[in-house]
Parts: structure tokens; sequence; C-alpha cells
């Protein structure tokens, strides 16, 4: 399938690339006759839904999606962010949408613009998606909402839009929602990268800030030594400790 990704735009924790199809359209694709497997919340809000696709051909559409995704992000990597990593190992860092053993795919719910849910054919705005079973038989239309990049993983997201729910189990207990160890586990390996970018970025930060402080302390005993290698109070002498003041204000005040 031919895809178009446009430049990555950088926001707070990632950064995240529009994903077209050849007509600069937004790729959808229904998928029939999901079997529903686990709901997980997300740390950050919202929810993954992991539901099994039975139907091989949009296992192979998802998967031709990912490998062209793949392949335009190693020709652009470097252009987006000059950081010269090896083809290998973009490829090691790319997430496939897909478990392609067992034909397994987490989907994102969001709170902020939830799926319209369909009831045998007819919208029903009240109906709980929390009350979706492993006996629910579910058809899904979902969207690639674009390339995300972390700096130790990428891949497609994949948010939920619709869902057509022809047999609905409303009346099962809350209770009985199927939440899978491994769906749990793998939810939070991916905020667990998260977190683990974030701290990476804040010790980034503390170590350049450390590198800071070293040469403001270096350049204080440097002015010292000229001052005191003078052989009387002279114009460099006056300079050097005017220089030591001024430093160690500009530190005080944070501004260095």
């Amino acid at each position: 399938m031919v895809i178009n990704i446009s430049d990555p735009i950088k926001k707070e924790k990632n950064c995240i690339a529009k994903i077209t199809n050849e007509f600069n359209k937004q790729i959808r694709m229904k998928v029939s006759d999901a079997s529903f497997m686990s709901l997980t919340p997300l740390a950050g809000g919202g929810r993954t839904m992991r539901i099994y696709i039975n139907d091989n051909d949009i296992v192979n559409n998802i998967s031709s999606i990912d490998d062209e995704a793949r392949k335009i992000t190693i020709e652009k990597n470097q252009d987006w962010f000059n950081n010269n990593l090896e083809d290998e190992t973009i490829d090691k860092l790319f997430r496939n949408s897909m478990n392609k053993i067992n034909n397994t795919m987490l989907v994102l719910i969001s709170d902020t613009n939830e799926p319209t849910v369909y009831i045998n054919g007819s919208q029903d705005e009240e109906f709980n998606i929390n009350n979706i079973t492993s006996k629910t038989s579910i058809t899904l239309v979902i969207e690639a909402q674009g390339l995300l990049i972390y700096p130790k993983k990428f891949g497609i997201r994949w948010i939920v839009r619709s869902i057509y729910i022809t047999n609905n189990n409303i009346d099962e207990p809350q209770d009985n929602i199927y939440i899978d160890k491994e769906s749990i586990e793998e939810s939070w390996k991916s905020d667990i990268i998260d977190m683990e970018s974030k701290i990476d970025d804040d010790i980034s930060l503390l170590e350049s800030r450390i590198k800071e402080l070293n040469n403001i302390r270096a350049s204080i005993n440097s002015y010292y030594e000229k001052a005191v290698n003078e052989k009387s109070i002279s114009p460099l002498w006056h300079e050097s400790l005017n220089l030591i003041t001024k430093k160690y204000s500009l530190y005080l005040n944070g501004s260095v």
C-alpha cells in the first residue's frame, strides 16, 4: 500500500508524523468480525483494546502499511533527526502494529474523542464500551493516527473511530470483562519505555547543568589566579575580581 509520511512535529514527550494514503487522505480500515480480548486503562489516559483479527487480508494490509512506514522512516531519518543511526538500528526500534504470531493488535480508545458505537446498525450514545466482553461480536473502523516516534521506539498508533456491535451482551456484568495478564504487561512496558525516555531527558539536562557549573567554577578560579599573579593593584587585577563577582552573580540569578 502506498502511504505518505509528513515531517515529524515535536511534542512534549515524542514526535508525531501524519500518515496519509496516496490520495493524501487519512488511512482508515474496517476490521470485520474481530474478537475482543481485553480492555486496559493507560497511565496517561485512554484505554487500549486488544483484538484478534480473523481476516488474513486485513492482517496483510496492516503489515504492508507497517513495512512502508518502516522503509520511509529509514530513508528519511537523517533528514528528520540528523542522528546518524544505522538502518539496522532503526529497524530494531520499529514496533509493528500487530503481533504476527497470534494476529492480535492493540488499538487506542481515546477518552477525549470516544468512538461512535452502533448497536445492530443504530447509533447508541449511551452504550458503555466497558461492557464489551469476549462474547461480543464487533466490527471496528480504525484509523492510523500517526507515526509516533520516541527516543527508543517508533510505530504507527491506530485509534478506534467506530464500533459496530451485532451481538450485544449489554446485560453482562462489568466484572466479567476479560483482561489478560499479557495485555496489561505490554501496556505497562510501553508506559515504562516512555518513563525511561523522560528520565533520560532529565538526566541529560542535569548532566548539562553539572557541566555548566564546573565551567563556572573553573572560570572563577581562573580569574582569581590572574588577580593573584598581578604584582600590584593593576587594571587587570580589578577586572579579574570584578569578573568573579559578575560570574557568581549570574550564577545566583540562574542566568548561567
